[in-house]
């Protein structure tokens, strides 16, 4: 069970500069949740932090982040998320990281380099999803747009291009 798990009344938290890792399930279930700041010092989000934190609305990764993983489940649920700046340290979305959310747009940074199944499944209110240029992106797995059915605009450049696409990564 994480640290905050399951704080039904617990609306912000400050995440001092001494943190380097925020662990798994940490603040899981906090339905009034609305807003997180990422310390630039902290290295590692573990499973699960923010699942289902259905209020979350703004997460902002401080400069400088160092942070190289979105980990699997990180924003699943998270319904009030419409927005988020991935940051540019980040090489790998795990997964199910997004999925769920209610992202309406995402910018994959450059530097990112796999995006594992499921990464942004059944994100209802996804319209467009854009690679920066001169990606580094190897690879999307399996159905990791899937069930994103408001997805109208895909942008690649030819640098962006990952040399693996999974079966259903997007919808029909």
């Amino acid at each position: 069970m994480g640290a905050f798990e399951r704080c039904p009344e617990l609306t912000s938290i400050t995440i001092p500069s001494s943190v380097t890792t925020i662990g798994q399930a940490v603040l899981q279930y906090c339905p009034k949740l609305t807003s997180i700041t990422i310390p630039s010092t902290v290295t590692t989000l573990g499973q699960w932090v923010f699942y289902q934190d259905v209020s979350l609305n703004t997460v902002i990764f401080e400069p400088e982040c160092q942070i190289t993983t979105i980990s699997g489940s990180v924003f699943e649920g998270c319904t009030s998320l419409s927005n988020i700046d991935i940051p540019s340290s980040v090489t790998s979305i795990g997964n199910s990281a997004f999925s769920e959310s209610g992202l309406t747009s995402i910018t994959i940074p450059a530097s990112v380099i796999d995006i594992c199944g499921n990464a942004f499944y059944q994100n209802t209110s996804l319209t467009t999803v854009t690679f920066e240029a001169d990606s580094s992106l190897n690879s999307i797995g399996y159905s990791a747009f899937q069930s994103c059915n408001a997805l109208s605009e895909i942008t690649f450049t030819s640098s962006t291009i990952p040399s693996t696409i999974s079966n259903n990564t997007f919808p029909p």
